[in-house]
């Protein structure tokens, strides 16, 4: 009897090692050279999603494991302890503005090319940009802050009397994709995690979303567009106030009858616009939208503003905007260290200028930033009057985790004017 048990036993683990050195999944024959081989014509292979802070948390990680970062959209694999965590595949970022969105800037110190900041994985990258450029004339456009509230009131009233469709959750985001649309919420409204809006391909894709209450942006929120979906055409909309908090990236028209906060380290594609709060803004950036196009819905003069309120003070804090600020009943001062590429409108009217184009040389400064810091030798000086230049530089960054790269410029005198523009990132070993 014990012989038999022992054979017994002998035959099982001699199967269980058969049955598990190979396995197969949608397939009862796996390849001989595979440990395990997944097959079927209907479904894919799914490895573990996690964001940048998740991956980083896994303790001690095996080399080769593989994630897939839903924050850089990319798949990842650990390397080493000295490499950490490398990008799967070619890791190139290309950000390219068209000639018809011309920008510019009359600031003499170093300010951010709006669009043109990158923030990779970290690495050691090969860095180009390419600029049109040119001193052209600058023209101080005019304001009446009364005029500017009419305009204000007049958008809002038209977009909350639009028919919309009610929903009836307040949670928005955490991966979800939004097509063009009315929508109504008897409620507040939470943003949070990606956000991503869909415009189909149509170009007059009108996204515009109502609180009955506040609207609360979550920290490291991110709304992206997709299929041509443009930030002048997306309207959040509250009859109560906005907060964002810090780290967000946003895109649209935040409109509110009472205050908007934003908070650290956040940057919007778009507009802030409140009827009678305060607007309070951290170190952020503000940036109209660089589209050629024009709203479907008529801003009126508010078309060229990044931040107005029709009778709240505006605290700037130390920030970048591309656009006009003003508010209806406060003078607002620019703090030391705030970037405005644009007019501070105080309270009342003010009248247009218009210079002409500059004939003189000026010099216009390009250079390239890592974080807050700038790169030896990335700083090119060039002559810039009314004619056409093309500025070209390039230079070799390594970055690290959660560092962002940023192209700026100045001008000595005039307004330095930029046409189509490319950065390019290339990972390099």
């Amino acid at each position: 009897m014990k012989n038999i048990n022992k054979f017994l036993w002998f035959l099982l683990i001699v199967n269980w090692q058969v049955l598990f050195a190979q396995v197969g999944i949608g397939t009862i024959d796996p390849n001989s050279s595979s440990i395990l081989e997944l097959n079927s014509n209907s479904k894919g292979f799914l490895i573990p999603r996690m964001n940048s802070v998740n991956r980083n948390n896994i303790s001690n990680p095996a080399t080769g494991l593989l994630i897939y970062n839903t924050d850089t959209s990319s798949f990842n694999y650990y390397e080493s302890i000295e490499s950490g965590w490398k990008v799967f595949g070619n890791n190139i970022k290309s950000y390219t503005i068209s000639d018809m969105a011309i920008i510019g800037t009359n600031s003499s110190v170093d300010v951010p090319v709006p669009d043109m900041s990158i923030s990779p994985e970290p690495g050691k990258y090969l860095l180009s940009f390419d600029s049109e450029y040119l001193n052209n004339y600058m023209t101080y456009v005019g304001a009446n802050t009364t005029t500017l509230k009419q305009d204000f009131l007049s958008a809002y009233t038209i977009l909350k009397a639009m028919e919309t469709n009610v929903f009836s959750r307040t949670a928005f985001g955490n991966g979800e994709i939004i097509f063009s649309g009315r929508y109504s919420v008897n409620n507040s409204i939470t943003i949070s995690g990606s956000l991503i809006l869909d415009a189909k391909g149509n170009p007059n894709a009108l996204f515009v979303f109502k609180s009955s209450g506040a609207i609360n942006v979550s920290n490291n929120a991110t709304i992206s567009l997709l299929n041509g979906a443009l930030p002048e055409n997306i309207f959040w909309i509250s009859e109560s106030g906005i907060t964002v908090g810090t780290d967000a990236t946003l895109k649209g028209n935040f409109m509110a009858d009472t205050d908007i906060t934003i908070g650290n380290s956040s940057s919007l594609v778009g507009k802030v616009l409140s009827n009678s709060g305060a607007i309070t803004l951290g170190s952020s950036g503000i940036y109209t939208s660089p589209s050629k196009e024009s709203s479907i819905i008529n801003l009126g003069a508010l078309s060229t503003f990044a931040a107005f309120s029709g009778s709240g003070l505006i605290d700037m804090g130390v920030s970048t905007y591309t656009g006009n600020i003003a508010s209806g009943s406060f003078n607002i001062t620019s703090p030391v260290g705030a970037s405005v590429n644009g007019t501070i409108f105080p309270s009342g009217i003010t009248p247009s200028i218009n210079s002409g184009y500059v004939e003189t040389d000026s010099l216009a400064t390009f250079s390239i930033y890592q974080g807050e810091s700038l790169i030896p030798n990335s700083v090119k000086k060039l002559r810039c009057n009314s004619n056409r230049s093309n500025c070209s530089l390039q230079t070799i960054v390594d970055v690290v985790s959660g560092q962002a790269i940023h192209i700026k410029r100045k001008i000595s005198s005039g307004y330095l004017a930029l046409g189509n523009r490319t950065v390019t990132l290339t990972s390099v070993k």
